[in-house]
């Protein structure tokens, strides 16, 4: 997370950057790196930390929904998927305090989930039916919404039965704890890749 961090500072200094969008990205890099520090510290020391991880997984979910629909050109779709985020941000923190108190909000993050993925799908159908031809190599928006495909399509199982785990086995814990793991190197392997690899976007033509 920590190298996802530096690598995202690229963003900053560059005069009419045409992904200025994710300048922001930076900051949420910022503030993950500290709610994980702070997670782990309470893990360590026994504490409860929902009240930490549930209000981050709605924000998170909420800031990813955003930065995607900055990278999608129809102006119609935009404003869609921001009144989506802010119909689920509602429905969230009604969940929280008066349906899931107490508890993961596993019905709210599912559907987080299928929002994020959703919205990385259309992306995705944008690009491939775009009439310009783009190098997805070094285009950011494209690792960057790879890896919240690929995370929130896995996390929507690992997370949406959560609250169902009590008096699991140790070891189907330990493989969860393992397979997150995993999870989180690979996402942040991706946003690593998405601002190394970064360069000025240019579009070609392409001939018919």
């Amino acid at each position: 997370m920590f190298i996802s961090l530096l690598a995202s500072l690229r963003v900053f200094g560059r005069a009419g950057d045409p992904y200025r969008h994710l300048r922001t990205f930076p900051f949420f890099l910022l503030l993950s790196l500290v709610i994980e520090s702070i997670g782990v510290y309470t893990s360590i020391t026994n504490r409860n930390n929902l009240a930490l991880y549930v209000p981050f997984s709605v924000f998170g979910i909420c800031y990813f929904t955003w930065i995607i629909s900055r990278m999608i050109g129809k102006p119609s779709v935009r404003k869609l998927v921001r009144g989506a985020i802010a119909v689920y941000a509602l429905i969230s923190a009604m969940n929280i305090y008066y349906f899931q108190k107490g508890l993961f909000p596993t019905v709210t993050y599912s559907l987080g989930c299928l929002m994020v993925v959703m919205v990385s799908i259309y992306f995705f159908l944008e690009i491939f039916r775009s009439a310009a031809s783009v190098k997805l190599v070094s285009n950011p928006d494209f690792w960057i919404t790879s890896a919240l495909l690929f995370w929130h399509s896995c996390g929507l199982p690992l997370f949406g039965l959560i609250n169902y785990w009590k008096g699991i086995s140790p070891v189907v814990l330990v493989n969860f704890a393992s397979i997150l793991t995993i999870l989180n190197i690979f996402l942040y392997l991706l946003f690593t890749i998405a601002f190394l690899c970064m360069k000025p976007r240019k579009y070609i033509s392409s001939q018919s």
